[in-house]
Order: C-alpha cells, then sequence, then structure tokens
C-alpha cells in the first residue's frame, strides 16, 4: 500500500483515507474536505478535525485504489 506526503498529493475530497499524524504519531481513518483533515469518531461518525497530518494511503477496499497503479 502506497504511502503520499500531503504535500505531494490529495486525496478525493471526503474519501475515507488511512492519514498518519506527524504530532502524535499515529495513524487513523480520515479524510480530507476543503482542504482540511478531520479523524473519524467510529462510535458515532462524527469528523474532528487534525493538524499534523503529513501522509495519507488509500483505503484497501477503497473503490478509489487500484494496486496496478502502484
Amino acid at each position: 500500500m502506497p504511502w503520499f506526503k500531503v504535500e505531494d498529493a490529495a486525496p478525493a475530497d471526503g474519501e475515507r483515507v488511512l492519514i498518519h499524524d506527524g504530532r502524535e504519531n499515529r495513524v487513523e481513518v480520515g479524510r480530507r474536505v476543503g482542504g482540511r483533515w478531520f479523524v473519524e469518531n467510529t462510535a458515532d461518525g462524527r469528523l474532528t478535525e487534525v493538524e499534523g497530518v503529513t501522509h495519507w494511503a488509500p483505503l484497501l477496499d477503497s473503490e478509489e485504489y487500484d494496486p496496478a497503479d502502484d
């Protein structure tokens, strides 16, 4: 699975992806909406803005991800 630097590429607006938060050194499911990054609360689906995202990767079950593109 490829990881992309946020300054090199961005996922489709609103697409669920894995994000690496460089400040907290954690990996979570999130999305980029309107140029800002959000993590998704798995309990209630709410989005919380997060800063410090350095990398993102497509989810393996994502319709947007095609391993042939790697």
